[in-house]
């Protein structure tokens, strides 16, 4: 996933972020690699959510919402009837549900459930249907709960990580999200419920399943397979359960923080 996003390529620190129900991460270029692992549980995959499902037709994989309508927009992934949302969509919601008042800082809802109503487009912008509470498509306090358990497990990851390689966030030059979110996922939304650091400032690139293509690749070019051998071998393990600043971090990051 590393050699197939480009990291071994890139001048400046970098990270590569495989976000799931493990969230691998990487800092490094090619000079340097260290790597971590933290249990973000299946919250972005859909998993543990009372609507989630994974990334397949039919999935709210994308949201937004109208001031001036008050309305929910969202997409589905191939443009399929709305049939549960999936981790990128779950990230969007969460931050409309921010935007918009539903949620505090805390996590807290006063209501149980939180209902997906609003208008269905198409990927090329195309009015599909209008939805209501019939679809049944909702969030509860306990998907949040969930969600904050995942987005927390994300980011003091790699705050901890980059404070082991004595990297600053204002130093890392890009970030590669991968994974199943790695398609569809809206970075500003990202920052905004905290599943990223808000003080990235560099281009973050959405790579897919890159590990996946990196398989491919190895089984088509020996000389790949080599060279991502090579590449694993300067790789530093390190472990964030053993972290301070990691479990410090894992309880700030807990709150969703207002907007600066």
């Amino acid at each position: 996933g590393l050699l197939t996003a480009g990291l071994d390529q890139s001048p400046g620190p970098s990270v590569f972020i495989d976000i799931g129900t493990n969230g691998e991460l990487v800092a490094g270029n090619s000079e340097f690699l260290l790597a971590g692992a933290g249990a973000a549980g299946p919250a972005l995959e859909g998993a543990k959510i009372s609507c989630g499902m994974g990334g397949v037709d039919g999935a709210l994989c994308r949201a937004s919402f109208s001031s001036q309508t008050r309305k929910i927009s969202y997409r589905t992934i191939n443009d399929k009837p709305i049939r549960g949302i999936c981790g990128c969509g779950l990230v969007d919601v969460v931050s409309i549900m921010l935007e918009t008042g539903v949620i505090d800082e805390t996590g807290y809802m006063e209501e149980e459930e939180y209902f997906i109503e609003g208008v269905h487009i198409s990927e090329n912008g195309k009015l599909l249907a209008q939805t209501g509470r019939e679809t049944k498509i909702s969030i509860t306090q306990q998907d949040i709960r969930e969600f904050q358990l995942a987005k927390s497990a994300i980011a003091a990851g790699l705050e901890a990580l980059a404070s082991h390689a004595s990297l600053k966030m204002e130093e890392i030059s890009q970030v590669f999200i991968a994974g199943g979110l790695g398609y569809y996922i809206d970075t500003a939304n990202a920052k905004k419920t905290g599943l990223l650091p808000r003080e990235l400032c560099c281009p973050i690139k959405s790579v897919g399943n890159a590990s996946l293509l990196g398989a491919i690749a190895c089984l088509c070019d020996h000389q790949w397979l080599e060279k991502t051998s090579r590449f694993a071998l300067q790789c530093e393990n390190f472990e964030l359960n053993k972290s301070a600043v990691f479990n410090q971090a894992f309880i700030e990051r807990m709150l969703f923080m207002e907007e600066e």
